[in-house]
């Protein structure tokens, strides 16, 4: 028996936002399952983008599912913490995935690169990503440039390109290097952090990793080209 000398155990240190919520889980779970059978077997049901807009939580402070403007594709609008700059759109599957990369943790912002653009940033300015560059999956050293005649607000792939090649100087531009591999582990460092904080999310470390996975392979297989008049990322 332990006296009163016994220091208390320490709490798990979390880190930033809670996890989503259960429900809001299982709905991106099942979103998943049926975009991933309909690559698998186009004659199935549509996927239900209804179920990407269950459970608003973290920076995500708002979804709901609504053409995108002038009767465009069915789109996800959503806000983040800084929502004063109004909602971004995006694909279903575009959503997914930054959803799902947020699950356990970490912010979002839409930070203004000064040149009157402004582009949404998961986790923190330290963390270097963007939600272009992970959509556009540019090689080490190119840079993810935005269409200029697209609404910046609109985050469909078809908005984001990646450049550089001959004569391309990437020291003069920052030398981008963050990409999908980096935004995985920062995901999983958030699972490390916060899981305990969800116990009624019963994935592992490994299960949450395959899901983040199958989130990137479900954006490529539904968008392979992006515009070539661009503006910088």
């Amino acid at each position: 028996m332990a006296d009163d000398t016994t220091p208390p155990r320490k709490a798990k240190r979390s880190y930033g936002y809670a996890p989503m919520s259960a429900e809001a889980w299982e709905t991106r779970i099942t979103y998943l399952r049926q975009a991933l059978a309909k690559i698998k077997d186009p004659s199935t049901p549509e996927p239900d983008p209804a179920l990407l807009a269950v459970g608003p939580h973290g920076p995500l402070t708002g979804m709901r599912v609504a053409p995108a403007p002038n009767n465009g594709p069915v789109s996800i609008y959503f806000t983040v913490q800084n929502s004063e700059r109004g909602p971004r759109w995006s694909p279903p599957e575009v959503f997914l995935m930054l959803d799902l990369l947020l699950a356990f943790g970490g912010g979002a912002s839409v930070n203004d690169n000064g040149g009157g653009w402004a582009y949404v940033r998961p986790w923190s300015d330290n963390d270097r990503h963007t939600l272009g560059r992970l959509v556009a999956n540019p090689k080490p050293g190119q840079v993810v440039k935005q269409c200029k005649r697209s609404d910046h607000h609109d985050q469909h792939p078809q908005h984001f390109q990646a450049t550089g090649g001959e004569g391309y100087d990437p020291a003069a531009l920052g030398t981008p290097r963050r990409d999908r591999e980096d935004a995985i582990a920062t995901a999983l460092g958030y699972w490390d952090r916060n899981h305990h904080r969800r116990p009624d999310i019963r994935v592992t470390r490994a299960e949450y990793e395959a899901v983040l996975r199958d989130c990137f392979r479900l954006v490529d297989a539904y968008y392979s080209e992006d515009p070539a008049d661009a503006d910088e990322a």
